[in-house]
């Protein structure tokens, strides 16, 4: 991921798991390799003529499916395409396509990605128990932060979606079904761990400008 910018980096991650969520829920289609070398920046032309020109061929694209579909450049500038990004996604050869029926719990599928990215879960190719969190010490049990309110632009665009997680107290997780091993998957929640370890592998091996290696 070539991007200058800690900006342009969250911009890409933020479209990144939009990416992820649409092929996922709406397609069925986990994208199973997310590292640093499939996930690309493209840095578009910001003239006026090819920002209209880009805008205008996205309008004129098939977008049955597409409704829910918003990248960051539309939340930050009204004006941009909702469906405008410097985003690249690439490499599906591990890609899978999941029918409806296989939610979690049927049809596990064998682990798949790139070692350093893949997430802990997928790494040990079954779910995390409660012995495997971190205890919090001061309360000797597991404790999930807090969760904030998403930004007005991101309400605004995503009530469904702010509705259906709302913003939550730290507390302690709530109680795990019976057996989650059986029939365990790889799922959209670990491609979003593989996200973050992406993250982290930009921020630690970026350069400040005109500073030595």
């Amino acid at each position: 991921m070539e991007a200058e910018t800690l900006l342009d980096v969250l911009k890409i991650l933020y479209d990144l798991l939009e990416v992820m969520r649409f092929l996922r829920i709406h397609r069925g289609v986990p994208h199973r390799d997310i590292s640093k070398g499939n996930v690309m920046f493209v840095q578009n032309k910001t003239d006026k003529a090819s920002v209209k020109r880009r805008h205008k061929e996205l309008s004129e694209l098939e977008t049955k499916g597409l409704e829910k579909v918003c990248f960051i450049g539309h939340l930050l500038y009204p004006k941009t395409h909702a469906h405008d990004t410097n985003l690249l996604l690439v490499d599906f050869n591990n890609a899978e396509i999941v029918k409806k029926h296989q939610s979690r719990g049927r049809g596990a599928s064998e682990a798949a990605g790139t070692p350093g990215f893949v997430a802990s879960a997928v790494h040990k190719n079954g779910p995390l128990l409660p012995d495997h969190f971190p205890k919090s010490t001061w309360s000797g049990g597991i404790y999930l932060p807090e969760t904030v309110e998403a930004p007005e632009q991101y309400q605004k665009h995503h009530p469904d979606r702010v509705k259906k997680f709302p913003a939550g107290e730290a507390g302690p997780p709530g109680a795990l079904p019976g057996d989650i091993s059986e029939g365990w998957r790889p799922d959209l929640d670990h491609e979003v761990e593989s996200a973050y370890w992406a993250l982290f592998y930009w921020l630690m091996s970026a350069r400040p400008v005109n500073l030595p290696d």
